[in-house]
């Protein structure tokens, strides 16, 4: 049977894996197959199927340890990265989302390693540094978002024991980097997401107040090269992540020091 046919059979069984399946082997051709073009196998019937898999604690932490390793490598999360194929960009966003799915089961019931966790915390840095490939939704394929999916994983991987104050301050330091460009304009709730991380960030407590202050002044601190549309792009991208963690920060307390310094670099921009 068809990879396919055979998650649509076990989504239609409520995601139990059918009895004499070698559910090692399934494993290992649904990540072949995690960059499909065919967004309904991609991301309704192998993400979701991980999912439900990983929330129910279906896997042995040895096999999701091996997912873990095998989504970050090169035939993975690195395929095509820089290359003019298009298409590797699904390869690549898709993987990264099993990184959150297992360090979310990790949380909750430890089996990771520190040597683990700053694997991960290396190969989502250099990835999200190097991708790209900005696009949202594609026409036709469904879901790309690296950014957006990368945020998710940063916001996960924050809270592991192990993430040290100068790790949360370097991937501020990228989500920075990745909002100051002026040839994409993130549409798809990118800011949101990037903004979760550095609330997350900022309720972890390592850091304080004051990095977090100077990181707003920092991402306002954008350059402009007199040209239209890069310049409205750049400077819609900072304001929209900006608000976004402001209003993160105001539900805890928008009087907060913190909150306070977004006002005021929102009023600069």
């Amino acid at each position: 049977m068809e990879l396919k046919q055979l998650l649509q059979d076990i989504k239609e069984h409520d995601n139990k894996i059918p009895e004499g399946t070698d559910t090692e082997r399934l494993v290992e051709e649904m990540l072949r197959e995690i960059g499909s073009i065919d967004f309904e196998l991609r991301d309704d019937l192998i993400y979701f199927t991980f999912y439900h898999w990983i929330q129910r604690n279906v896997l042995s932490p040895e096999t999701m340890k091996n997912m873990l390793y095998t989504s970050l490598d090169e035939d993975h999360l690195f395929l095509g990265l820089g290359s003019s194929d298009e298409d590797t960009v699904f390869t690549r966003s898709f993987s990264v989302l099993i990184s959150p799915l297992i360090l979310e089961c990790h949380l909750s019931r430890p089996f990771l390693s520190e040597e683990d966790i700053r694997h991960v915390f290396e190969r989502l840095c250099r990835y999200f540094r190097e991708e790209n490939d900005l696009r949202g939704y594609v026409e036709a394929k469904g879901w790309a978002h690296a950014v957006a999916h990368t945020s998710d994983a940063f916001e996960t991987l924050v809270k592991c024991r192990g993430i040290t104050r100068n790790d949360q301050l370097a991937i501020m330091e990228l989500i920075l980097e990745k909002i100051q460009v002026n040839t994409h304009y993130f549409v798809d709730g990118e800011d949101e997401r990037m903004a979760e991380v550095v609330n997350t960030i900022i309720k972890k407590g390592l850091l304080g107040d004051d990095p977090i202050v100077a990181w707003v002044h920092k991402v306002t601190k954008f350059n402009t090269i007199g040209k239209y549309p890069e310049d409205s792009i750049i400077r819609g991208n900072v304001r929209n992540l900006l608000r976004s963690v402001y209003f993160k920060c105001a539900e805890q307390n928008k009087d907060s020091k913190i909150a306070k310094a977004i006002v005021h670099a929102l009023g600069q921009i």
